[in-house]
């Protein structure tokens, strides 16, 4: 291994605890209600009805039945490694020093930190969308288009919303293939690479399900989860209202009048009362089906899921996760796998948030830098501006839209509508915005120079 090979992995190592800072600061990682969820999944190896098993696993194992500080530092080590391949293809001049600093910057303005400190799947979104753009616009030995490729799979398989962003993204690159302009950009070949990178994920999700004794899918909840989509924005009760009426022998009939405004977690909520998320799943998609092929319901489907895409996009900032003391999931399964650590878990700042953290001056960075990230995402089809950026750069612009979009899509039109569900992506589009702006810099001082010595 030569010198600046040692000094690129101290230099990615060293990064994966710099973006680990907001954990550290905290006094431990942050968790989630769903936190307990993953970790209980990992290592009782029981496949949750509402989500891959996939990050439960990671957890279990990246953390040696020892510590969750280890699974964040892993996920930091991951982040890390994929900001390194990224910007070996759009910066190739970046030193080590220089990529430190561009994490500092990054934790420094944007919520990196802690998404990377969040004992969530929410980090391997952003993981596989750099892996993919260095995929389509990279130009990788055999061995770094093996690490890519696998750390593009292993993301992918950690959260179902990323499964089905995979899908709808494989299904615009086959249709703007048929461009031979487009071609030019991204050759044929490399949206085959991301259609079998999707079909791969997919099948391995459902066979480790499958290896754990559950059924051969993704989710089984995922009827109920869109369900309850579709009754937060008003389809569900007039629709049954004339279903139920005109006969339809639908259990949920005898619930129409008592729906509440939470379908998937309310007390009140049919599926609590009758069985469950999953008891009523053939039922849930007849329900569903008829919505989407009433030209009525799916006129206003439409208009929903427009207005959701572009809510989405623009919520993104820190959620406030609150505190997680006794008796609830996390807590009660750090205290079954994590002993030694309640005491830390106790102490952190998360659970005295009052006292302790404030994210209101990061999330202002970052919505600024959301707003230059837009400008310059409408100047790159100028060619004044477009011409001071070197390739693949202006394409990498276009393809972190076009990731914000679809993502933005797929969690809102799906699920709900939640800020960590944008949060979590939108700093690789400020990564590729800083870079732009310093080639743009760097060309504009060069040409300057130039002019004042041939005065």
């Amino acid at each position: 291994m030569t010198l600046q090979n040692l000094k690129w992995a101290g230099a990615i190592v060293a990064g994966s605890f710099l973006l680990s800072f907001l954990g550290l600061y905290n006094g431990y990682p942050f968790v989630y209600p769903d936190t307990g969820s993953y970790v209980f999944s990992g290592f009782q190896g029981e496949v949750p009805i509402d989500r891959p098993i996939t990050y439960g696993l990671f957890i279990r194992h990246s953390s040696m039945a020892e510590s969750l500080f280890w699974v964040m530092y892993a996920q930091g080590f991951l982040t890390s490694l994929v900001i390194y391949f990224l910007l070996r293809q759009i910066y190739n001049a970046i030193t080590p020093f220089g990529f430190i600093g561009l994490l500092l910057v990054l934790s420094a303005c944007t919520s990196i930190s802690f998404y990377t400190s969040f004992l969530t799947p929410d980090l391997f979104t952003p993981i596989f969308w750099a892996s993919l753009a260095v995929l389509l616009f990279g130009n990788l030995s055999l061995r770094n288009l093996i690490v890519v490729t696998f750390l593009g799979w292993f993301a992918l398989i950690m959260h179902s919303s990323t499964l089905v962003a995979a899908v709808v993204f494989t299904i615009l690159l086959v249709v703007a293939s048929l461009s031979g302009r487009f071609r030019a950009v991204i050759p044929f070949k490399k949206t085959l690479l991301v259609g079998a990178l999707t079909l791969v994920g997919w099948l391995s999700v459902m066979s480790i399900h499958v290896a754990f004794k559950a059924p051969f899918a993704v989710q089984q909840a995922g009827p109920a989860f869109f369900l309850g989509r579709l009754n937060e924005i008003g389809l569900l009760k007039p629709h049954l209202e004339k279903a139920c009426a005109d006969g339809k022998n639908y259990p949920i009939c005898k619930y129409k009048d008592q729906i509440p405004d939470d379908f998937l977690w309310g007390q009140d909520s049919p599926s609590r009362k009758d069985g469950g998320w999953v008891a009523h799943k053939s039922e849930y998609q007849d329900i569903i089906w008829n919505i989407l092929t009433t030209p009525r319901d799916l006129k206003n489907f439409a208009i929903f899921a427009v207005n959701g895409t572009l809510m989405q996009l623009a919520y993104f900032r820190i959620e406030d996760t609150g505190p997680m003391r006794e008796e609830t999931p996390p807590y009660e399964a750090v205290k079954k796998y994590f002993p030694r650590e309640l005491v830390s878990y106790k102490l952190a700042h998360q659970h005295h948030r009052n006292h302790f953290l404030d994210f209101s001056g990061l999330n202002t960075r970052q919505q600024y830098l959301f707003f230059g990230f837009i400008l310059l995402l409408a100047g790159v089809w100028h060619p004044r501006l477009r011409r001071h950026m070197a390739r693949p750069l202006p394409h990498m612009l276009i393809f972190c839209g076009i990731a914000l979009l679809i993502n933005a899509f797929v969690c809102s039109t799906f699920s709900t509508v939640v800020s960590r569900y944008q949060g979590r992506l939108l700093w690789l589009a400020i990564l590729v915005e800083l870079v732009a702006i310093i080639q743009i810099g760097m060309h504009w001082y060069a040409e300057r120079q130039a002019q004042q010595k041939s005065i």
